[in-house]
């Protein structure tokens, strides 16, 4: 990160509060990766500290239906279009923190499936003994896709549905047989090392990105910082390290 903007960042937020801070942000799984480590800078930067609650986007929009409170919401746009309908936000202050393509994970040791077109994709599904993905927004991509392939009724019995990406991965590396995965792309590289393997990103005609934005909920307990948050988590440095983790920059 620019040694002069976090600098420049650190005398701001010290003047905006003289007393460290909680920073409470309810975040989308999928931008996990990148978020933890940009987090933990700001803390060093700061001096304040920033909670994150991660979950699925079904569950962040039944936690803000519940009047959870927190200072920064991050998640896809469909959520926080929901959020801003109820009033929830700031309308004004939406920013895009980067998106999100799907991949292809297997057990490491198995064979390597041929993903490299829709066709491909569609045989290695059906040739596997069990396919796994999640509930939330990336699965509801997936059952859309079997669903235009055809192939949602066949895989009826063998489709094994989890709630998060992570359990994606869970399932996958403790289990048995030809099975095959689809999960949010960071996740997967996040739990490389728990013994699977990213076979490839979907093709680029049935890719699908889920944009992710950050915004500020209005019964933030400390705007001020929610919004240094934000403006933190969106400077070319941190776009760069949302990228290294498989968060792309926006369009």
């Amino acid at each position: 990160m620019n040694r002069l903007l976090l600098g420049t960042l650190a005398v701001a937020l010290t003047a905006t509060t003289a007393a460290a801070e909680e920073i409470r942000v309810m975040s989308a799984g999928a931008v996990e990766p990148g978020l933890l480590a940009l987090a933990s800078a700001f803390e060093r930067q700061s001096g304040h500290t920033v909670t994150i609650r991660f979950g699925t986007s079904p569950q962040l929009s039944a936690r803000l239906g519940a009047g959870e409170s927190a200072d920064v919401l991050i998640a896809p746009v469909a959520v926080v279009d929901g959020a801003a309908a109820s009033s929830s936000i700031d309308p004004q202050r939406r920013v895009v923190i980067g998106r999100v393509g799907v991949g292809v994970v297997i057990r490491r040791g198995l064979a390597r499936p041929d993903v490299s077109s829709a066709d491909a994709l569609r045989r290695s599904v059906l040739a596997a003994d069990a396919v796994v993905y999640n509930r939330a927004s990336t699965g509801q991509y997936v059952d859309r896709l079997f669903d235009r392939m055809g192939i949602a009724g066949q895989l009826r019995e063998k489709a094994v549905r989890v709630d998060t990406g992570e359990d994606v991965i869970r399932r996958l590396a403790t289990g048995s047989g030809n099975e095959l995965g689809l999960a949010a792309i960071p996740e997967i590289r996040l739990l490389e090392a728990e013994g699977v393997l990213l076979v490839a990103p979907l093709p680029t005609a049935i890719q699908n990105f889920t944009t992710y934005e950050g915004t500020i909920l209005r019964a933030a307990r400390v705007p001020a910082l929610a919004a240094m948050l934000l403006d933190f988590l969106t400077t070319p440095d941190a776009r760069r390290q949302f990228a290294d983790a498989g968060i792309e920059r926006p369009d």
